[in-house]
């Protein structure tokens, strides 16, 4: 979810201009980008963010352009796979549609609704935003690109325009279950129309916490700064915890690790991952980082160690559940021994994790 994306499309908006939003609702085979990636564009070809480069973006630009120009909003399809893409340098060989939504800057209805997400999202309230991309047969007067806000607990922000489409949309929402992927779904609306949503679950850029500075960590921090998370380490050691240590951090903590997980935000974009020096301070870790919504949290150690904590933490009165759903021992079962391949590991099950893939994972 290209949090930041919405908010430049926000800013542009509210500073007199208006945008075209491209939106890739639908990926197939071997694209550039995945479903849910975003381009901005307005007058003058200025763009902000990519959709993957190469022709295909440049055709989404084009078709952005006419968007701007006839002021509405609809689906382009694009076909990777054919002998133009290879002439013009394009080594993909997948289909992708893009919804290219027009906004004017005038539509204060539309800047209510991105407004109310981003900051849904930062609450940590588990929006969805649902936009209307298509509806096929003589249907209802709404317009693609019609959007309204959905919270967990189902309360809908704004209004999708026409009978029966927001307890439909609420319905596609809830059935995502814990899928944070952004998601096209067609639904029949009535016995001869059918609707189209795009499904966007908001959860903030996710992030990784490592709770230890060691040998483990060194590898950790390269890996996950690679793979686009922002990175947090906490040590209680100062010669562990400094940015000449780890340049690709993103902060550094140098504290005790209980008074420093006080002042963390840890909700559902944050993977956590326990690899202290010793069972006290993993411990004293896994008390405080479950008490929050993580996506995520392992812990290192052998059996033995980790029972040991479970044990102790269990008859402290924390949940049985919350402890069964501890990734421990951490890290996906590759027969990795050295710290660099723990790390590869480690981030293999958090990725597995974060994209819902189906690598077989253990828990306590």
């Amino acid at each position: 979810m290209d949090l930041e994306i919405i908010k430049k499309l926000i800013a542009l908006l509210e500073g007199g201009q208006d945008a075209a939003l491209a939106v890739i609702t639908n990926a197939a085979g071997s694209t550039p980008r995945e479903a849910g990636t975003k381009m901005i564009v307005t007058a003058g070809r200025n763009t902000h963010g990519t959709i993957g480069g190469g022709l295909g973006e440049e055709i989404i630009i084009r078709e952005c352009l006419k968007a701007l120009e006839i002021k509405k909003s609809f689906t382009h399809h694009i076909n990777l796979t054919g002998d133009i893409t290879a002439g013009e340098g394009m080594i993909c060989g997948g289909i992708m549609d893009v919804f290219v939504d027009y906004i004017s800057n005038e539509d204060e209805y539309t800047l209510e609704i991105l407004t109310r997400y981003v900051q849904s999202i930062h609450n940590h309230e588990k929006p969805v935003l649902v936009t209307v991309t298509g509806i096929k047969g003589e249907g209802p007067p709404v317009a693609p690109g019609r959007k309204a806000v959905i919270l967990a607990d189902g309360f809908l922000a704004g209004d999708l325009g026409a009978a029966g489409l927001n307890s439909l949309a609420a319905s596609a929402a809830g059935s995502l279950g814990k899928n944070i992927k952004p998601e096209l779904v067609t639904l029949p609306l009535d016995n001869e129309h059918q609707v189209e949503f795009f499904i966007e679950p908001g959860i903030l850029n996710p992030k990784v916490l490592i709770l230890g500075g060691g040998h483990i960590a060194l590898p950790l921090v390269s890996i996950a700064s690679l793979l686009g998370f922002k990175v947090t380490v906490v040590d209680d050691r100062p010669e562990f915890a400094n940015a000449g240590r780890f340049p690709g951090a993103d902060r550094i903590i140098c504290d005790n690790f209980e008074p420093a997980l006080e002042g963390l935000d840890i909700g559902p974009g944050t993977y956590a991952i326990i690899v202290t020096r010793g069972h006290q301070h993993d411990r004293d870790c896994l008390r405080k980082v479950i008490a929050h919504p993580a996506a995520y949290i392992g812990m290192i150690g052998s059996r033995r160690k980790i029972k040991a904590v479970m044990n102790q933490l269990a008859q402290e009165g924390i949940p049985h559940e919350k402890l069964a759903a501890v990734f421990s021992p951490i890290g996906l079962d590759i027969g990795a021994e050295t710290p660099e391949e723990i790390a590869v590991s480690i981030m293999a099950e958090v990725i597995n994790t974060y994209r819902g893939g189906r690598a077989a994972t253990e828990k306590m």
